[in-house]
């Protein structure tokens, strides 16, 4: 309702202006400021009613426009974690087929070298010619499985688990002197005379090492399995991170 409007229907309020005595005058004029006061009102809360839609209005336009920013973020975030899931995912196969591997080379080199002074009851051939073709077979055969898993890890190193790495070098380190140990304080005797030979290992007994060469094969066996295990649990987080 515009201002006019009140205006107009002042004028034709005869009753109002007749009745409006020097008594009753006080009365019409706060009849007056009454009609006023209700004009401006019902214009505030016109105003009000606009300025709250227009209020709406804008809500619902920020907030359209945060739904999409937000759909927007979530593809890329998606996509991301896809591309992550699908890099997981190829980490894991491929580290898998290299601990297969190392694995396979790395067991086949340990019950080559144990053999070399094995736990438990072996029989040894009496003949000495049969003898020493068995030990130069077995250390010939420890060798080459010795060779096989250096290259292996070599091509591999880069690629696997850092700690499970440095467990790999250290055992064929251990294999590699044990092995070493076998030549000198067995094949070497076939080199040289028997009374010479019969000197030395009275030098040899005296050794730790020689005394313990039958507990060294169960050590190499027992960090072979410890590694299988550090190898198991190592793909299971690799599995329970994708």
């Amino acid at each position: 309702m515009d201002i006019d409007v009140v205006i107009e229907m002042l004028r034709n309020n005869r009753a109002l202006w007749v009745s409006a005595t020097v008594t009753g005058g006080f009365a019409v004029l706060v009849s007056i400021a009454n009609i006023v006061m209700w004009f401006f009102q019902q214009r505030r809360q016109h105003k009000n009613a606009l300025d709250l839609q227009n209020h709406k209005h804008e809500y619902d336009r920020k907030l359209e426009d945060c739904k999409k920013d937000f759909n927007k973020e979530m593809e890329i975030h998606k996509s991301v974690l896809a591309s992550k899931n699908h890099v997981s995912r190829a980490r894991f196969d491929t580290e898998f087929q290299i601990y297969k591997e190392l694995s396979k080379d790395f067991w086949l080199m340990v019950f080559a070298v144990i053999q070399l002074y094995p736990q438990g009851l072996v029989q040894i051939p009496v003949d000495k010619e049969k003898e020493k073709e068995l030990y130069f077979e077995q250390y010939k055969e420890a060798q080459e499985h010795l060779n096989a898993v250096a290259e292996t890890l070599s091509a591999n190193a880069a690629f696997i688990n850092k700690s499970i790495c440095e467990k790999f070098e250290a055992l064929w380190k251990k294999s590699r002197n044990h092995a070493a140990r076998f030549k000198w304080w067995e094949l070497e005797k076939y080199t040289m005379s028997e009374h010479r030979y019969q000197q030395l290992l009275v030098d040899y007994m005296k050794l730790e090492d020689y005394q313990k060469r039958y507990d060294v094969s169960g050590e190499i066996y027992k960090e072979m399995q410890e590694i299988t295990e550090m190898i198991r649990e190592h793909l299971v987080s690799l599995e329970s991170y994708n």
